[in-house]
């Protein structure tokens, strides 16, 4: 089993969880080394659990900083439990989550975007890509 990716740094205000969502992506671009990558597990419902149940952890000992989980790396649009893990987190309050993505992909679930629990703390952040690289 390879090593699942989850990077936590601690910064004054915010505590942000940097989450390799997946090892899937549909672009090959050049100047991107994950590609490259030797791919690692993707992570489970159950490995988003246990990164929630630390946050709560964090608040009943009183920790009031702002959260940001950031979905990167490769594509995470491919993940078929993107909308379900992103609502997941907007349980939790001062909560905030980002999805960097190249958008291909969106069109897919434009619907389930639609119906996001909260809209003002989820934020795409787009790659932009060229499409000789697809």
């Amino acid at each position: 089993m390879n090593k699942k990716i989850i990077k936590i740094q601690p910064l004054e205000n915010t505590i942000s969880f940097i989450i390799h969502l997946n090892n899937k992506c549909n672009f090959k671009c050049t100047y991107c080394t994950a590609w490259h990558q030797t791919s690692w597990d993707a992570l489970t419902m159950e490995d988003f659990n246990n990164i929630k149940e630390s946050i709560y952890k964090l608040r009943e000992r009183g920790d009031t900083r702002n959260i940001q989980i950031d979905l990167t790396w490769w594509e995470p649009t491919l993940d078929k439990d993107l909308i379900k893990i992103v609502n997941s987190f907007l349980d939790i309050d001062n909560l905030y989550v980002q999805v960097t993505t190249n958008l291909f992909n969106i069109l897919s679930f434009r619907e389930d975007l639609i119906n996001l629990k909260d809209k003002k703390r989820v934020n795409f952040n787009i790659s932009y890509h060229y499409f000789e690289n697809i």
